[in-house]
């Protein structure tokens, strides 16, 4: 049998076939040798092991290791010393660690960080900037780029591609970080050079313009004064400088119309300023600049609940709410072990 002109060891788990130092696999009784198949990615071979009604598909890079390596405590991973992955000699591998195993890659000495600089990066990153010839660039910019592709949600290579939009040229990805949305609401709400009317500037100071979409609420609110417009006959302009009021607030004059517009210009909520006029009997003006106050009410998920409500909804004792309240003070929810939760006191 050829097999035994050559240096080999019995498979272990699988004593009906051998495997030679060179990197051959023979069935033990008949001497013949298995055949040997590319598959995988990165590819490498493999050999198909068959005994008592099991089978199973192996790397033969890793058989080898098994039978003639003695065992590395730490280092699992087998690694071939020259990067050849087809040359499965016991002389040219060794175990690895995953670090090790990926410094020796063939695209490593690509990086503009060098060796040291795959330990930062993930294995999906470090494909993704071997896909996209990227290699040469730092480990932070590779990161960079990974990040705003994932959030971005299109190729890499479309996001290179030139986009005009109201006459200005940016690439899809330069649009979308400047906008602030992924690839699919972009090429959502683009037409053949303009953007829908739901996207508008908005003058932040020492003329800096931020483009942003409207929100639900603001697209209905919009709905609404036009269809008040057509109700008087008006036109959107005249009917938004109809009825102008005055409010003073921090001894300056603020023009609103509504309370709506009132608190979206002051940056204030609007259901505290409801609240503290109908149940305080504050004035708008008071209602506007009083500062914040607890009261015995707990916000969860976005709602408010009194103590009772807020117990039955998260299935606690009220009467354990209250005396750990009493007993820790602000600490109560995390000794309770319900922080994860983020109840939060309701302020007003």
């Amino acid at each position: 049998m050829k097999y035994l002109e050559l240096d080999y060891r019995v498979v272990e788990g699988w004593d009906n076939y051998v495997v030679t130092s060179c990197g051959k696999v023979f069935k033990k009784e008949t001497g013949v040798e298995v055949a040997q198949v590319l598959t995988g990615e990165p590819q490498y071979k493999y050999v198909n092991l068959r005994q008592d009604k099991r089978h199973k598909l192996i790397r033969v890079h890793r058989l080898v290791a098994l039978a003639f390596l003695p065992a590395v405590e730490g280092k699992a991973f087998v690694d071939h010393i020259d990067r050849d992955k087809f040359n499965n000699d016991a002389s040219n591998l060794r175990w690895a660690t995953a670090s090790e195993n990926q410094r020796n890659q063939p695209r490593v000495r690509l990086l503009g960080c060098g060796s040291t600089g795959i330990e930062h990066l993930s294995k999906i990153e470090l494909n993704f900037a071997d896909r996209n010839n990227l290699l040469n660039l730092p480990v932070e910019d590779i990161k960079t780029t990974y990040s705003l592709y994932s959030k971005i949600g299109c190729t890499y290579k479309r996001l290179l591609e030139p986009l005009e939009i109201s006459g200005e040229t940016n690439t899809i990805g330069a649009w979308c970080v400047y906008l602030g949305i992924n690839y699919k609401t972009l090429m959502g709400s683009i037409k053949p050079k303009y953007i829908k009317g739901i996207w508008f500037s908005q003058e932040q100071g020492n003329y800096v313009h931020l483009y942003r979409r409207k929100t639900t609420k603001e697209l209905t609110y919009d709905s609404h004064q036009r269809k008040l417009a057509e109700k008087y006959d008006m036109s959107i302009e005249e009917y938004l400088n109809k009825d102008i009021k005055i409010v003073v607030v921090g001894g300056k004059e603020v023009k609103y119309k509504t309370l709506v517009d009132l608190c979206n210009t002051l940056n204030v909520n609007e259901n505290r300023v409801r609240a503290r006029i109908k149940k305080r009997g504050m004035s708008l003006e008071d209602a506007l600049q009083a500062p914040l106050e607890r009261v015995n009410k707990w916000l969860y998920d976005g709602k408010v609940y009194s103590v009772k409500e807020l117990c039955e909804t998260i299935g606690l004792s009220q009467r354990k709410f209250i005396n750990n309240k009493a007993k820790y003070g602000e600490s109560f929810i995390d000794r309770m072990g319900i922080g994860h939760l983020n109840i939060q006191p309701y302020v007003l």
